[in-house]
């Protein structure tokens, strides 16, 4: 029977997998991969915009290590802290919690994630990270409005014949007369009754990216421009421009009581740019607005969505049924 060599027995070794400590190379590079750097700052206010202290934070951080024997493992290091206002943080691992708390107001939780570490995902969606990121806790205590709330799409494929929204009808639950208008041709105003939402576009090609005449084939289901009407005396929309870390549907607790305009107009790039963003993205996904029909005061968001395989226009309504209220507060949005 023939020894083995000193140097056979080595190379044996090294061609098994469970040999932890010479297979350490490849283990290593692969934990440190796995973690990633967040620098997280910002300030700490209520939905008004009130500056909030005594506010404690504690801090999930979970990263991988490398052991010898065993590999790489997650280990995880919770931290709380006391942040009056502002706060800053830089952690590191492959993922990491936040979670903001005071008495008398809702929890607020953000999370980190090495795969998309300059991401901030929370449960109402996906904001991007960015110096002074604000977060927003809401009064506990605060009751919500009952507001009426509605989700409709809006087809485009047989345009000019499109659904109309009155929002009057809507806010009386149907007793006025129909809340949705089907099949009506939009490019005719005329056939619309005061506070009605409804919209128009063009569909007019792309432009030319070049002398060749080649265009984004990626526009060329999307509109050149929408715009979104809402006629009648003192009715229309005001948009609503949306800042990191607060939820716009969240933080609008009152209509404004003038300053509307008839119509809402958003162009091909901002629709393609909406088209191209995932729904769980807050800021890019959508467009953010009060209305005001009549009597009643509301706030939207205007978006894409899939219906059947074909894009369509999705409205989601939040209306105070209460005539001349102004009150739109909300704590969860449905």
């Amino acid at each position: 029977m023939r020894k083995t060599t000193k140097l056979a027995s080595l190379l044996l070794a090294a061609s098994l997998p469970s040999c932890g400590i010479l297979t350490a190379p490849l283990s290593f590079p692969k934990a440190v991969a796995e973690n990633a750097t967040y620098h997280f700052n910002g300030r700490i206010i209520d939905e008004t915009g009130k500056p909030l202290d005594g506010v404690v934070c504690i801090v999930s951080n979970n990263h991988y290590l490398w052991a010898p024997l065993s590999g790489h493992k997650e280990v995880s290091e919770p931290v709380t802290r006391r942040v009056d206002g502002k706060f800053d943080f830089v952690t590191r691992g492959s993922s990491c919690d936040f979670t903001f708390s005071k008495d008398g107001y809702f929890d607020a939780s953000f999370r980190f994630n090495a795969d998309h570490p300059d991401l901030v995902t929370t449960g109402t969606g996906t904001w991007h990270n960015m110096e002074g990121f604000s977060v927003v806790l809401a009064h506990s205590r605060t009751p919500t409005a009952q507001l009426i709330h509605t989700q409709h799409t809006i087809t485009y494929i047989d345009y000019p014949n499109s659904d109309a929204i009155s929002l009057i009808n809507l806010a009386t639950s149907g007793s006025t007369g129909d809340a949705i208008f089907k099949g009506k041709d939009a490019e005719d105003p005329t056939i619309f009754p005061l506070g009605t939402l409804y919209a128009t576009l063009d569909k007019e090609p792309p432009q030319a990216l070049n002398a060749k005449g080649d265009i984004d084939v990626a526009e060329l289901d999307i509109p050149h421009h929408v715009t979104l009407h809402l006629p009648g005396k003192d009715a229309g929309f005001i948009p609503i421009k949306p800042q990191t870390g607060m939820v716009p549907m969240l933080t609008t607790d009152t209509a404004p009581d003038a300053g509307y305009q008839h119509e809402l107009t958003f162009t091909r790039a901002r629709l393609k740019a909406m088209r191209s963003a995932n729904n769980d993205n807050i800021i890019e996904a959508y467009e953010y607005f009060f209305f005001h029909a009549g009597p009643y005061f509301g706030k939207a968001t205007f978006s894409w969505a899939i219906r059947g395989g074909k894009p369509v226009f999705l409205y989601d309504l939040y209306l105070q049924p209460e005539p001349n209220n102004r009150d739109l507060s909300l704590h969860a949005i449905k």
